[in-house]
């Protein structure tokens, strides 16, 4: 099963096992360099069935920090066309995460933007709300942020909305205190995302995927658990073609960690939307990606921390089970 085919949409993808967005804090004024041409290559050379490159910001204060990528001016957009040029040699699908990081930027601008003004923790500055204005000023910087993905050739686009940054902030009840349109039920409160994904889509083509990343769990009595993420899902199921599936990071809280942790989220959400999912969260063992997949759970398995370990994990599972991907000739020997 984690070597069978799958086809969403435009992807076709040749085992299931997906590369997620992880960031590497090496950018320069949001532009992709040397590093990331190796990183990236070597990830690809591993053949996993799908690569997300790291959250890319949509402005410059939407970055996480100020190494991180961003795909919000020209120079950038040529960067990453020429990213893909290189990629593309080695046949795997390759996606992009925008992101734009609210009150948890950890940029040098001096002032951070958020629905309300909450600080994510002590250590950090307290956030400006947002004015309707600036609000969709950051809706059309989604927008033109995914024309630069286009152009640049990528196969699929994925919307974070998960981990406690600007869309997040949105969708949970903890930080957003708004009582315009944007604040209030969840219906409400899923206003922005919506905004983003019918802007995303206008310029995005259709024949090609369009994912979705949601932490599916707040992990506080007074946020959002998984019954309030698989209502709100299932309003804005048909916009998406693949749900990105993970939790937490609105608050400094760290959730109880062990292999497979995220995985009963995804079903859940699988079950409900009807979506094809990603479930991430220390899967990277066979067993439990194969019982993951056979079990109906999930659609493909995010391998994250293990592919920085070792880039190679599609090839050396593949071989534990007695399949073998279709590897670049001068790797041949080592198998």
């Amino acid at each position: 099963m984690l070597f069978e085919h799958l086809r969403v949409k435009n992807l076709q993808l040749e085992n299931r096992i997906v590369v997620p967005p992880m960031c590497t804090y090496q950018a320069i004024d949001g532009v992709v360099n040397q590093f990331h041409h190796i990183h990236y290559g070597a990830m690809a050379l591993g053949k996993p069935g799908f690569i997300i490159i790291e959250a890319t910001g949509v402005t410059p204060e939407g970055r996480i920090s100020d190494h991180d990528l961003g795909l919000y001016n020209e120079q950038q957009a040529q960067s990453f066309k020429e990213l893909v040029t290189q990629l593309r040699t080695f046949a795997v699908p390759l996606a992009i995460q925008l992101n734009h990081a609210g009150r948890k930027s950890g940029t040098n601008d001096s002032v951070k933007y958020a629905p309300s003004s909450i600080r994510f923790d002590e250590t950090m500055r307290t956030p400006n709300t947002l004015t309707q204005e600036q609000i969709k000023e950051i809706v059309a910087a989604f927008a033109q942020s995914a024309q630069y993905a286009d152009e640049a050739g990528f196969d699929a686009l994925e919307i974070h909305a998960a981990h406690g940054y600007l869309i997040h902030q949105f969708l949970s009840p903890i930080t957003n205190h708004r009582t315009d349109e944007y604040g209030g039920t969840y219906r409400y409160r899923l206003r922005f995302l919506r905004e983003v994904i019918a802007a995303v889509k206008s310029v995005w083509p259709k024949e090609k995927a369009l994912l979705l990343r949601i932490s599916a769990d707040d992990y506080h009595a007074d946020g959002n658990g998984l019954a309030e993420y698989v209502e709100m899902m299932k309003a804005i199921a048909k916009e998406i073609d693949i749900l990105d599936v993970s939790t937490g990071g609105l608050l400094p809280i760290q959730p109880h960690v062990y292999p497979g942790y995220q995985l009963n989220y995804a079903s859940v959400l699988k079950n409900t939307t009807q979506l094809p999912v990603i479930a991430a969260g220390l899967l990277h063992e066979y067993d439990l990606a194969q019982y993951a997949l056979e079990s109906g759970q999930t659609d493909l398995v995010a391998m994250g921390r293990a592919m920085l370990s070792n880039p190679h994990l599609p090839i050396t599972l593949a071989r534990k089970s007695g399949q073998r991907l279709l590897q670049q000739i001068p790797y041949n020997k080592g198998v």
